[in-house]
């Protein structure tokens, strides 16, 4: 990421947790090491906060997209590790020691469509759900879909990368792509998207 475009991230991750209600329930897919989740928890003091990720190396992706960000962010970590996958088991449990002591905080380490199948099984209404997981176009759909099923109507549905380029799938802006197939049939949802330094997000609707 240039030096220009990291404050304007900044920014507009800013901008867009000013816009999620104190005092309520949602969910980030996608944690990592839990830098913005922190920042969720100052800005916006959720009532409960899951923090969703499967923490798991793809092989299948490892080169072309996540792994080149990790050997480029994080070689010596992974290396030190034994390599990429107790990386990422190294980083959930640092997640899961950095927020112990807070209760309102449910590490939940799964994929997306895992976790939001546990919500409508339990009935468990979202009023806002931020989306930074999977970013190839079917991870990234699926992720808004069910995120869709799981916020209330009138929440928000937000996320990440917008202008990410997908070297996997030939440079083709893959979460563009997802939001943009996923609201192409949803007008009243369409009509409230709004995007600002890679940051999206849209109001769910109460369309199917």
């Amino acid at each position: 990421m240039s030096g220009g475009a990291a404050p304007r991230r900044a920014r507009a991750r800013a901008a867009l947790l000013a816009q999620l209600p104190a005092g309520s329930v949602g969910a980030e897919i996608g944690v990592w090491q839990g830098d913005f989740s922190a920042q969720i928890l100052e800005r916006v003091r959720p009532a409960l906060l899951f923090l969703v990720d499967p923490w798991r190396f793809r092989p299948d992706r490892w080169m072309p997209t996540f792994g080149t960000g990790m050997l480029v962010n994080s070689r010596a970590e992974v290396l030190a590790a034994g390599g990429p996958q107790r990386h990422l088991d190294r980083l959930h449990d640092q997640v899961v020691g950095r927020f112990a002591a807070r209760s309102d905080v449910v590490i939940v380490r799964a994929p997306g469509a895992a976790f939001f199948a546990r919500c409508r099984a339990q009935s468990l209404s979202l009023d806002w759900v931020y989306v930074d997981g999977d970013h190839s176009y079917e991870g990234a759909l699926a992720d808004i879909a069910g995120a869709w099923e799981t916020v209330r109507p009138g929440g928000l549905i937000t996320g990440d990368d917008l202008g990410f380029s997908d070297l996997a799938e030939g440079g083709r802006k893959t979460v563009k792509a997802a939001v943009g197939d996923f609201l192409a049939i949803r007008p009243k949802a369409r009509s409230a998207f709004f995007r600002e330094g890679g940051q999206w997000g849209f109001v769910r609707t109460d369309e199917p």
